[in-house]
């Protein structure tokens, strides 16, 4: 419905290139995953959109995590170790105007659009493996 409109007009925005790309490095993962495009507003100005891509979902779950870890350094900038829980993390995720994510489905041949929920649910997930190796 809406929500699938509304990426389509995220794709047609980043295709006529009305985003600025961020200078992410993403490392693989160990394991086979998804293309994955993420799409970030942070504002209602138009102007903070970006996006970025990513070999994996771990790997987007990683540039969202250094979104995150941006906006802490920016808030508190005499701080030298700025902790957080994934309960901060999400919260950040809902205060953005739009987070969106565009994960190829290779059965399909199509990228498949992704919400906030979504998004919360799969950095929960990554940042678990994480924790765990």
């Amino acid at each position: 419905g809406a929500c699938f409109v509304s990426h389509l007009a995220w794709l047609g925005l980043l295709l006529c290139s009305g985003f600025r790309n961020t200078s992410f490095t993403f490392h693989r993962c160990s394991f086979i995953m998804p293309h994955t495009i993420v799409l970030a507003q942070f504002t209602p100005d138009t102007r903070t959109r970006t996006f970025f891509d990513s070999d994996s979902i771990g790997a987007a779950m990683d540039g969202i995590c250094q979104l995150f870890e941006q906006r802490l350094k920016q808030m508190n900038p005499h701080v030298r170790n700025i902790t957080y829980d994934i309960s901060d993390l999400y919260k950040y995720i809902d205060s953005l105007t739009d987070l969106s994510c565009l994960v190829m489905n290779t059965s399909l041949g199509a990228y498949e659009p992704r919400g906030k929920d979504w998004i919360k649910n799969q950095a929960f997930i990554h940042l678990r493996r994480i924790a765990g190796q």
